[in-house]
């Protein structure tokens, strides 16, 4: 009985480090950094349960996935901070009111294109 129990146990625990998992996909998908700690939390676990099935193979496979997990953590660290630096250093340009004379000279030429007719090239004459 203790060891059907000991198997539930571990069946549980397995379910929740695959759900743990799938939310650091679902993170991902939103583009949050925390889904690399998530990865690394879940892949670590497997880790050891594959080795301890003597899953070696798919242990080291594991381990790849936990060094990419570290390089796309500290690759998007890197990229926050650039797109932070960026908007913190372009000026916001502050919109000045159009003069008066400006503001003539845009109407008259936006009324001086609208009596412009719009002419076709066949609108000539010329088509048969």
């Amino acid at each position: 009985m203790n060891e059907n129990l000991f198997g539930l146990t571990a069946n549980l625990i397995d379910a929740c480090f695959l759900i743990f998992g799938k939310g650091g996909k679902i993170l991902n998908a939103r583009g949050n950094r925390i889904c690399f700690l998530m990865d690394i939390v879940c892949l670590s676990y497997w880790i050891y349960m594959d080795i301890l099935r003597g899953l070696y193979s798919q242990a080291f496979s594991a381990v790849i996935s936990i060094c990419i997990c570290i390089y796309g953590f500290k690759r998007w660290g890197k990229l926050m901070k650039k797109k932070d630096k960026q908007k913190s250093s372009t000026p916001k340009r502050k919109q000045e009111p159009m003069s008066n004379e400006r503001q003539a000279e845009m109407k008259a030429k936006i009324a001086k294109q609208s009596l412009v007719p719009n002419r076709l090239p066949f609108d000539q004459g010329t088509c048969i």
